[in-house]
C-alpha cells in the first residue's frame, strides 16, 4: 500500500488551478494519457441537469480509481480462462500446474485503473447501476451512500475489469420475476441463495491450494470451487446485479486458529441494517450470522479508502499486516453491539501512541484492531465474548505484550487468565486443541456401521463381525473376536443406514498379526477428491480418510486377502484430526505469566492422558507436542475439565 500513501501525500500537497476540486483533479492528473477518457464521463453526465446524481457517481469513481488495479500475470490470465471454460475439481490446480507452471511463485503487475478506464466502459457501468438502483422494488430505500458502495463499483478487489453486470442480470434476474414478493429485498436474496447453495450443480469445492488474485465476475460465474473468498464474490456479483446492496465482510485473524482471514456476505435490507450470512449458516437467512464461529473483530471492504485506516493514520513503527489494507472499516458494532475494554496502561505510554488489540493465532500474538493512547488508558469497543485477547503494542514485527490475556465475558465484564500466587493444584489432560467443527457430524456417522467378512468377492455370503453400538470417539478402538474357526478370504467396513462413509483407518489382525492384502470398495470419492477415497483407510495414516462419492448407506471399502484368515480382532479410527494425546509422544506443558509462556516441565505419554501437579490455578495454558502436529491452544482448567480459547 506504500506508493497509495504517496498518492494521498500527494494529495495534500498539491495545489493546482483546475476547474475541478482538488481530490478530481488530482485524480484525472494521476491517470496521465488516460486523463482525456475520465474527462469525456465527466462531460458527458454534465450535459444534463437531469444527470446530476450520475455525476456525483462518476466523480465518486473516478475520485477513488487510483487506488484500484488488476493484478496481472500471464500464466494467471491462461488460469482466469481455464477455470472458466472448465469444471474445476480437487484436482484442477495440480493438472494445470503440470501443464503450464506452479501459480504459488508468479510474480504480478498491476495495472492501475485510472491508467486503463475507457470512458465507454464507466458510462454503460454507470447507467446499468443506476437502472437496477431505479427498477428494483426495494431502491427507494438505497441511499446513495449505499448505492456508491454497494451497487456501483465496477470491481470488488484487484480482478479484471469486466462487463459483468449485465451478463449475471440476465441470468438471475428471471428468477425474481417470479417471484411473489418482489418487494422483499430479504425474501429476494435469501431466493437467489438458496437456489445456488440447492442447485445440483451447487457442489462449493473448497481447494486451499488457491493462492492467486481475485479471478474475476466471469470466471466465477460458472464456477463452483475456489477459497470462501471466491465463494463471497460470486455472491457479490450476483446480489448487485440485481440491485441488492452488499459486500463484503471478514476478520483479518481467527481468534481460535492458525488460519488467517475468512470472508462472509452481508446485504443491507430496507431499514438500512445489514445482515451477514454465510454459505455455511442455511438455517434463518435474513437473521444475521448464527454460527457459533469466532471473529473478535470483525472489518467491511469497501471500494472508498478508509481515511480512519491504520496504514494512513500511522507509519511509524511499521504496519502489521493484518491490517494494512486501507479499503477496511471496523463494523464491530454491526455483531456485537456492546462489550468494551478500558486499560490502564501506566505512564511509560505516550498520549496518541497506538496500541493494539491482539487474539493468539497457535504460536504468536496477532493484532487484529487498534486505538491511540489517551490519558494513559486504552480503550477497545464492540468486543465479541468468548474471546481470549491481548492488549500489546507493535514495532516493526514485533507483537508486545502490554497486558495480561484476558476473556470477555457475555455479561460484559473482563476475565484476565492470571496465575493466583501459591494456589496450585493437579490437572489431567486430553487433548493439545479443542474438537473442530465438523467432529460431531462425523462421529454419529460411526452409529450402526459394520465390519464384515466373507468369502465371496460380492459379500453375498456376509458374516457381521461387529456392529459399532455408539459414537465414534477421537482415538483408536479396538475390537476382539470370536469367531472359532471361521476364515474369510475378504472383509470390510460398509457404513450404517444414512451413513456417511469417514472411516480414516482399518487394522485386521489374524492372531497377533496384522494382515494386508489387495484395497477394495465402492468405486470414486466425494466430489472425485483423490485425497478421500477409499485406499486411504489402508495407507497407515490416521489423518486421511474415506469420504465416499455418494452420501448414501451401503458404501464400502475392504480388503482381499491373499487367502482365507481367521480374523481374531479388528483396529480402526474415524476422521480425527490427531490431537489427542498420543501414547510415546514428548508433550510440554506452559503457562502465561509475566509477558511470556514459562515451562511446566515436559511427559513423555504412557497412556492416552497426561497428569501434571502442582500446576498455578488460575493460569492460561498451552502444551506442546514436541514430537509430531502443530495444532495447539491456549486453555484454562475449570471443574476437572479443559476450556479452550
Amino acid at each position: 500500500m506504500s506508493k497509495y500513501i504517496i498518492y494521498l501525500v500527494t494529495v495534500l500537497l498539491i495545489i493546482a488551478c483546475s476547474r475541478y476540486p482538488k481530490d478530481l483533479e488530482l485524480a484525472l492528473k494521476f491517470a496521465g494519457e488516460n486523463r482525456t477518457e475520465l474527462e469525456q464521463v465527466i462531460e458527458y453526465y454534465s450535459l444534463n441537469p437531469e444527470d446530476s446524481l450520475k455525476l456525483k457517481a462518476a466523480k465518486f469513481l473516478i475520485v477513488n480509481m487510483p487506488y484500484h488495479y488488476t493484478s496481472t500475470n500471464p500464466t494467471l490470465d491462461i488460469f482466469r480462462h481455464h477455470i472458466a471454460s472448465n469444471t474445476p475439481d480437487a484436482t484442477t490446480i495440480a493438472e494445470f500446474e503440470k501443464q503450464y507452471r506452479p501459480l504459488s511463485g508468479l510474480q504480478y503487475s498491476n495495472v492501475n485503473d485510472a491508467h486503463v478506464m475507457t470512458a465507454d466502459y464507466l458510462i454503460r457501468n454507470i447507467n446499468f447501476s443506476f437502472r437496477l438502483w431505479n427498477e428494483a422494488p426495494w431502491g427507494k430505500h438505497v441511499s446513495f451512500e449505499d448505492f456508491c458502495e454497494e451497487i456501483l463499483p465496477y470491481r470488488i478487489g484487484d480482478e479484471p475489469i469486466e462487463d459483468w453486470k449485465e451478463v449475471y442480470y440476465q441470468r438471475y434476474q428471471p428468477m425474481l420475476d417470479t417471484m411473489v414478493n418482489k418487494n422483499d429485498i430479504v425474501a429476494v436474496a435469501g431466493m437467489l441463495f438458496y437456489y445456488l447453495y440447492n442447485n445440483e450443480d451447487w457442489a462449493y469445492v473448497y481447494d486451499h491450494n488457491l493462492n492467486t488474485p481475485d479471478l474475476g465476475a466471469l470466471a466465477l460465474l460458472d464456477m463452483r470451487w475456489g477459497m470462501c473468498r471466491e465463494q463471497v464474490e460470486m455472491f457479490i456479483y450476483t446480489l448487485r446485479s440485481v440491485g441488492i446492496p452488499a459486500g463484503m465482510d471478514m476478520y483479518v485473524q481467527h481468534p481460535d486458529m492458525e488460519a488467517r482471514q475468512h470472508e462472509w456476505n452481508y446485504l443491507r435490507d430496507t431499514t438500512r441494517k445489514s445482515i451477514g450470512f454465510e454459505y455455511y449458516d442455511t438455517k434463518v437467512f435474513g437473521q444475521n450470522i448464527t454460527d457459533a464461529r469466532k471473529r473478535g473483530k470483525i472489518y467491511r471492504k469497501y471500494f472508498k479508502p478508509q481515511f480512519e485506516s491504520l496504514p494512513i493514520r500511522n507509519q511509524e513503527k511499521g504496519i502489521p499486516q493484518t491490517l494494512n489494507n486501507i479499503f477496511l472499516k471496523d463494523v464491530s458494532s454491526d455483531y456485537f453491539p456492546n462489550n468494551s475494554v478500558d486499560f490502564f496502561l501506566g505512564t511509560s505510554y505516550k498520549n496518541g501512541e497506538v496500541m493494539y488489540l491482539s487474539v493468539f493465532n497457535n504460536t504468536e500474538w496477532i493484532p487484529i484492531a487498534w486505538n491511540e493512547v489517551k490519558n494513559k488508558k486504552i480503550q477497545f469497543y464492540y468486543l465479541q465474548p468468548g474471546v481470549l485477547y491481548q492488549i500489546s503494542g507493535y514495532s516493526f514485527g514485533k507483537t508486545i505484550p502490554a497486558s495480561e490475556p484476558f476473556i470477555m465475558n457475555r455479561d460484559g465484564s473482563v476475565h484476565f487468565a492470571v496465575a493466583k500466587a501459591g494456589q496450585t493444584q493437579s490437572i489431567k489432560l486430553m487433548r493439545k486443541y479443542p474438537y473442530p467443527e465438523w467432529w460431531e457430524r462425523t462421529r454419529i456417522c460411526a452409529i450402526g456401521g459394520q465390519f464384515q467378512g466373507a468369502n465371496r468377492p460380492d459379500f453375498s455370503d456376509a458374516v457381521t463381525l461387529y456392529t459399532i453400538p455408539s459414537k465414534a470417539e477421537m482415538t483408536w478402538e479396538f475390537v476382539s473376536l470370536k469367531l472359532d474357526s471361521l476364515k474369510f478370504k475378504y472383509a470390510r467396513y460398509i457404513t450404517a443406514v444414512n451413513g456417511r462413509n469417514y472411516i480414516a483407518e482399518v487394522e485386521f489382525y489374524d492372531g497377533d498379526q496384522k494382515v494386508s492384502g489387495k484395497t477394495i470398495g465402492s468405486e470414486g470419492s466425494h466430489l472425485d477428491d483423490p485425497k478421500k477415497t477409499s485406499d486411504k483407510v489402508f495407507d497407515g495414516d490416521p489423518l486421511t480418510y474415506y469420504r465416499a462419492k455418494e452420501e448414501v448407506s451401503g458404501t464400502w471399502t475392504g480388503l482381499e486377502f491373499d487367502m482365507p484368515r481367521n480374523l481374531s480382532s479388528i483396529r480402526y479410527i474415524f476422521r480425527n484430526d490427531d490431537n489427542n494425546i498420543r501414547h510415546g509422544d514428548d508433550y510440554e506443558l506452559v503457562y502465561w505469566t509475566e509477558g511470556g509462556w514459562k515451562s511446566l516441565g515436559s511427559k513423555i505419554a504412557d497412556s492416552y492422558e497426561l497428569q501434571f501437579n502442582d500446576v498455578p490455578i488460575g493460569a492460561l495454558f498451552l502444551l506442546h507436542n514436541h514430537t509430531r502436529g502443530k495444532e495447539e491452544r491456549p486453555f484454562t482448567y475449570k471443574n476437572g475439565e479443559q476450556e479452550w480459547w
